[in-house]
């Protein structure tokens, strides 16, 4: 994606375990040429049983990328209309996804989010296309890109207005 002239990519997937020595030597070396202006690396903060839990990427692949918030709050009634731009991370504060592929600045506030966007409007690429380097670079270049989950099995669907839901790195697009 970076060959391909993308400006930020994100991942909305979480790195806090490790896979093989191989896999993980692979990740770090791709998140060190990148570097931590171009990629940033999903940080959630989760309640479990009146406890908080602050989920991070290893620290090896935190030190070659930014960190970035994935927590959405939902309104009193459940569903997600707006987003914060900051988010409380293990006693700092980091950027939300949405902000930080906006390159927005560090103020804290809180964005509408535009369901007026038709959400089959946003291009999508297949993993396995870009991986296989069968996509067109153009599709990329100049851009922002969040690679992240979207199927429903992975429990990752957030309740919106006028959509009813959606996938959750489809939300920080919006």
């Amino acid at each position: 994606l970076l060959a391909a002239g993308a400006r930020r990519i994100a991942f909305d997937f979480d790195f806090s375990s490790s896979q093989t020595p191989e896999d993980d030597r692979a990740l770090a070396d791709a998140l060190a040429i990148a570097g931590p202006q171009r990629v940033a690396l999903a940080v959630h903060r989760q309640l479990v049983q009146d406890q908080i839990f602050d989920t991070a990427p290893l620290p090896r692949f935190r030190s070659y990328a930014s960190l970035a918030s994935i927590n959405i709050r939902p309104d009193p009634e459940g569903r997600v209309r707006a987003i914060q731009t900051v988010s409380v991370f293990a006693e700092t504060t980091v950027p939300t996804m949405s902000a930080w592929l906006a390159g927005a600045p560090d103020a804290a506030r809180e964005v509408l989010i535009d369901f007026s966007i038709d959400p089959d409007t946003i291009p999508q690429l297949s993993y396995v296309d870009v991986l296989d380097d069968r996509f067109d670079p153009a599709a990329v270049a100049g851009k922002s890109v969040l690679i992240g989950p979207a199927a429903i099995e992975l429990g990752d669907w957030r309740s919106v207005p006028h959509y009813r839901a959606l996938p959750g790195p489809l939300v920080q697009e919006l």
